[in-house]
């Protein structure tokens, strides 16, 4: 494309996408700076709390415009108004007055040919855009309502992250009151989250999902009304080459921002699967925001390091990794990154599901750790190593920036051929 003819994406999210150590935010930013580079003008409107991020992304010519943090009044006021009409309560956790007239704005001053919208969370801006001229497409990974039946399946009653990301916005005195009534709100997320996941396909083209899984779930509940707006996109990983040898050596490592209570939920059983092999292997766990309570519990052989920016040299004497995340998909970036870093990955149903259409014979589904020492004795050094090379190259070939911004491409374009 030429300066001139340059086709204009409005990127908007309505969360912070700048926090370090969430996996979707590295693929959200990773596809935008492809796309940037194959010539599209691409403005981004997010919530922004680490400005060093800003740098990062004006190093690829990406315009960045910041959402306003709501106010207490702004919060109560779509609360009430949610509940009302019967909407998920989070859609308003994120709203304001103010942002809406400034997202309006952009629209009209931008005129943007192509809006991609981050989760089903964008709701509100879904419906702003609904008269503007523009390819409007869905980035829903998966079904966000299925999230919270998982958590209200795993959770405790004392837990307290029913928002998510958006906790940071609830004041202290609210979020007391919220977690009296927890059970109850996560079953209003769900039900209502279901809803409108059904409900958007009316107002966007595209609606964009990371699995088979989930695009057939989203033919079937829309009973193939709207089959011809989903499509499967591969998440964007921008790869490092770690030239690293294997050794079947039982150091493993977990990765997590543990402000996330399904990271919290993983480490749990972590430590529940690990408990009978407490002299056998030395587990690192990596990550912010691991309370003190839950340091104290862990074991000798486990070592918490926190927030760590070199995440190739922590890795390099760490061979095997078990990711029991119960939701959401960025524990496909975890699978991925582990594999690309030659270690072997040990996970559950719902890690393998996101991934396991690509064959990949260094990814082992497990519960327990007799099934991993089962595994990893059972295993020869050489097939492990021959796994992780083969699997390297078809995660080169589909998540890699180039076929990622082509496929997006392709999409815009009306090119895209469907999988």
């Amino acid at each position: 494309m030429t300066e001139n003819n340059k086709k204009k994406i409005l990127f908007i999210s309505s969360r912070d996408i700048s926090i370090d150590y969430q996996p979707r935010n590295y693929t959200i930013i990773s596809r935008l700076q492809a796309l940037s580079k194959k010539g599209y003008a691409i403005t981004v409107l997010s919530y922004i709390s680490e400005h060093l991020f800003i740098k990062k992304l004006q190093n690829f010519n990406i315009n960045l415009l910041q959402l306003n943090k709501p106010n207490i009044f702004d919060i109560t006021k779509n609360t009430f108004i949610n509940l009302i009409k019967l909407k998920p309560l989070q859609l308003g956790a994120n709203f304001s007055s103010h942002n809406k007239k400034k997202f309006i704005d952009i629209v009209n001053h931008l005129d943007p040919n192509i809006i991609i919208f981050d989760y089903i969370r964008s709701y509100n801006f879904i419906e702003l855009s609904n008269s503007h001229e523009s390819l409007k497409i869905l980035d829903s990974e998966d079904f966000l309502s299925d999230r919270y039946k998982q958590l209200l399946d795993n959770s405790s009653t004392n837990f307290i992250n029913v928002l998510g990301s958006y906790k940071k916005f609830i004041p202290k005195n609210l979020l007391f009151i919220i977690s009296f009534f927890i059970k109850l709100i996560i079953l209003y997320e769900h039900k209502m989250l279901k809803k409108y996941e059904k409900k958007v396909n009316s107002l966007i083209d595209f609606n964009v999902f990371i699995s088979r899984i989930e695009l057939q779930k989203s033919i079937k509940l829309t009973k193939t009304k709207h089959k011809s707006k989903f499509v499967l996109m591969p998440i964007c990983v921008d790869f490092r080459i770690i030239n690293k040898k294997f050794y079947k050596r039982l150091n493993f490592y977990f990765i997590g921002n543990f402000s996330y209570e399904p990271n919290n939920l993983a480490l749990k059983k972590i430590l529940f699967v690990f408990k009978s092999s407490m002299n056998n292997c030395n587990f690192k766990i990596i990550g912010p925001h691991l309370s003190n309570s839950f340091i104290k519990k862990l074991p000798h052989n486990f070592n918490y390091s926190g927030y760590i920016e070199n995440l190739d040299h922590a890795l390099k004497d760490c061979f095997f990794t078990y990711c029991p995340v119960i939701v959401g998909t960025g524990i496909s970036t975890k699978i991925i990154y582990a594999i690309m870093n030659g270690i072997i990955v040990f996970t559950n149903l719902n890690g393998f599901k996101q991934i396991q259409h690509f064959g990949l014979k260094s990814v082992f589904v497990t519960n327990t750790f007799d099934e991993i020492n089962s595994i990893i004795i059972n295993t020869t050094q050489k097939y492990f190593r021959d796994s992780l090379e083969s699997d390297k190259a078809i995660l080169r070939k589909e998540f890699s920036p180039n076929n990622v911004s082509l496929k997006w491409s392709q999409l815009i374009e009306g090119k895209y051929e469907k999988n």
